[in-house]
C-alpha cells in the first residue's frame, strides 16, 4: 500500500533497485560535517547538557 502512495522520483527508486541497478553518484553534502555541542543541540531540538547526557 505504501508503494502506491510514493513519489515518482521513490517509485523510480524503487524499479532501479527491482531491475538489479545502482543509484546514480550520491549528491555531495552540503553542510558540515562534524559539529559543535552548540549547532548540535540546537538542530537535535535539546540543551547542551541534555546532549552530553545523550553521549
Amino acid at each position: 500500500m505504501r508503494f502506491l502512495q510514493a513519489t515518482p522520483e521513490q517509485q523510480a527508486a524503487i524499479d532501479r533497485i527491482l531491475d538489479g541497478k545502482t543509484d546514480p553518484e550520491p549528491k555531495p553534502r552540503t553542510g558540515p560535517l562534524l559539529l559543535g555541542m552548540g549547532p548540535a543541540a540546537k538542530l537535535l531540538g535539546v540543551s547542551r547538557d541534555t546532549l552530553y547526557r545523550m553521549l
